[in-house]
């Protein structure tokens, strides 16, 4: 009986057990919370990278529209070396002056910047009078024109757009955008 009391006193041993018990738990601990801080760095980059995409997409949306004022107040478009117009120059003119030559949703114009690839659509889908009734007036004609006063109006495009950079990472935007008219609103 005395060796069995001398041995279950004895706790020599017993420090050493717990303290390499700590020592896993913490190293455990430490583990994960290195993993935890590589997926965040991970996320916070993919961000980066779809938030360039979309900055890049959206810088399109003011430089379209000046393009589309151009069509309307200048009866003409110009081609920079940075904007491809898709099938051609004249093509996307004459949608946005002829709506009835809307391609459905097909590419009019292309551009590169920072390495985004961006697609973009224009469609000008009615006019609303400035006078002679205040009515939204749907484009039918073959020349593009609507009936209604002379006295200003509202030119109605819808431009789309969808920019990929080069490891496939997308955006999509869609903008309705609205121009007041000069004195014809019956055409370009």
């Amino acid at each position: 009986m005395k060796h069995f009391r001398k041995t279950a006193s004895n706790d020599n041993g017993v420090a050493l057990i717990v303290v390499l018990l700590v020592l896993a738990l913490l190293t455990i601990i430490g583990i994960s919370a290195t993993s935890t801080s590589t997926i965040e760095q991970r996320i916070a980059a993919s961000d980066k990278v779809h938030d360039i995409v979309l900055y890049n997409t959206d810088a399109g949306m003011a430089a379209v529209a000046k393009l589309v004022n151009q069509a309307i107040f200048d009866h003409s478009m110009t081609a920079t070396s940075e904007i491809t117009f898709t099938p051609d120059l004249n093509t996307v003119y004459d949608q946005i002056k002829y709506p009835d030559t809307y391609d459905k949703g097909a590419t009019d114009i292309q551009y590169t910047l920072n390495g985004t690839t961006v697609a973009m659509d224009v469609h000008r889908w009615a006019i609303r009078s400035g006078e002679g009734g205040n009515s939204l007036e749907f484009i039918t004609g073959p020349q593009g024109a609507a009936t209604g006063g002379g006295g200003g109006g509202y030119y109605y495009f819808r431009i789309s757009a969808v920019g990929k950079d080069s490891q496939g990472v997308g955006s999509q935007l869609s903008v309705n955008y609205i121009r007041p008219g000069d004195n014809n609103v019956g055409g370009l």
